[in-house]
C-alpha cells in the first residue's frame, strides 16, 4: 500500500511539473515578438533609415580604426563617406514623408558619423 501511495505522489509530481512547464517560456516569447513588432519596420522609410544606419555605424567603426593607425582602411573609408553623403541626400529627398520620429531618428543616426566626416 505504501509502495501504491508513494507511487501515486510520484506520478502526481511529474504531470504537475510537466504541466507547469508546459507553459513555460511562451510570456518571454510573447513580450520579444512584441518588442520586435514595435521596432519592425512600419514603411519605407524605416527601411532607408535601418540601411542608412547600417552604413553609418560601418562607417564609425572604419573611422576609428582609421584613427588608430590602421591606414590600410583609407579606400573603405573613403567610399562609405561617399555613400553617407549619398544617404543624406536620399533622406533630405523623403523628408517630407517622414514622421517627426523617422526625423529625430535620422538625425541622431547622422550625428554619430558627424564627427568623422571630412568637409
Amino acid at each position: 500500500m505504501k509502495t501504491t501511495s508513494s507511487l501515486l505522489a510520484s506520478c502526481a509530481f511529474a504531470v504537475s511539473l510537466l504541466l507547469g512547464l508546459s507553459g513555460c517560456g511562451q510570456g518571454d516569447s510573447n513580450g520579444a515578438d512584441a518588442a520586435a513588432a514595435s521596432q519592425a519596420p512600419q514603411n519605407e522609410i524605416d527601411f532607408l533609415l535601418n540601411d542608412y544606419e547600417k552604413t553609418t555605424t560601418h562607417f564609425v567603426k572604419t573611422a576609428r580604426k582609421m584613427k588608430g593607425g590602421d591606414v590600410s582602411l583609407t579606400l573603405r573609408y573613403i567610399d562609405l563617406g561617399k555613400e553617407l553623403r549619398a544617404w543624406q541626400t536620399k533622406l533630405q529627398a523623403a523628408a517630407a514623408k517622414m514622421s517627426p520620429a523617422q526625423s529625430q531618428r535620422a538625425a541622431e543616426i547622422g550625428a554619430k558619423a558627424a564627427p568623422y566626416l571630412q568637409k
